[in-house]
């Protein structure tokens, strides 16, 4: 496999070719014993295994641009370098002010601007990460970073059955509802779990904007500060999201 470039954002991984297109992308999770600290899985298995019983500590060593953990990050990549047979390990995107780490351990490094300059049209690129949304401008080889990303995302259509109906979506659940809101499916009702009684309400939904009304609020405030946004490059998950705000 033609991997070229990885990036992370928090605990996931994604494997660009050398044309700086997206190949995959997977979990970088690391599980470890919560009582010896000993390693129990890693990537996919760790993500099966961290919902069952069991003393152990999930571990992210990467948070936007931090690294927070080193030993764990070189553990990781020797994991991915085995499992995919890498005779070298691809370059990482450098969103980490640490450079003696990479050239401590002989990592080669991508600057994060030259890496969105390669992957933007000609007017930029627009990455949805985990707690950021990032909007490379090319023009200007600038950066802006919104703090939109997945988590909050998935937390400003919450909000909605939280403040008006005492009743929340988990994760899951919010997911297939965004999917089904992108694509313009008519929303009449929404099962959600009241905080109180902890059963299953049923609540009626006369006009689906009034779930997406926050994340539109936010996503206005960022489109008049980045003028023509709908014509940058941008994946697909913030495509749909962009796509249904007019």
């Amino acid at each position: 496999m033609n991997i070229s470039y990885i990036d992370f954002d928090w605990n996931n991984v994604i494997a660009y070719d050398q044309n700086f297109i997206e190949i995959f992308r997977e979990s970088s999770l690391i599980l470890r014993d919560l009582k010896n600290y000993q390693l129990l899985f890693i990537g996919e298995d760790a993500i099966k295994h961290s919902k069952s019983e069991g003393n152990f500590i999930a571990i992210n060593f990467t948070e936007n641009s931090k690294i927070l953990s080193e030993d764990n990050f070189i553990l990781f990549i020797n994991y991915f370098k085995d499992k995919y047979q890498l005779l070298n390990f691809p370059i990482i995107v450098n969103r980490y002010n640490n450079n003696y780490f990479f050239e401590k351990n002989n990592l080669k490094t991508i600057d994060i601007l030259k890496f969105y300059s390669n992957i933007s049209n000609e007017m930029g690129f627009i990455d949805l990460k985990y707690s950021e949304l990032n909007i490379y401008n090319k023009k200007l080889n600038k950066l802006f970073k919104f703090n939109l990303g997945k988590q909050k995302i998935l937390n400003l259509i919450n909000r909605y059955f939280y403040l008006n109906h005492n009743s929340t979506l988990n994760t899951k659940k919010t997911k297939e509802l965004l999917k089904q809101i992108w694509k313009g499916v008519k929303i009449n009702n929404v099962s959600c779990r009241n905080f109180s009684t902890g059963q299953d309400n049923n609540i009626k939904i006369n006009n689906v904007k009034e779930i997406t009304k926050e994340l539109e609020d936010n996503l206005n405030l960022i489109f008049k500060q980045i003028r023509n946004i709908k014509k940058y490059y941008m994946n697909s998950e913030i495509k749909e999201v962009f796509d249904y705000v007019d």
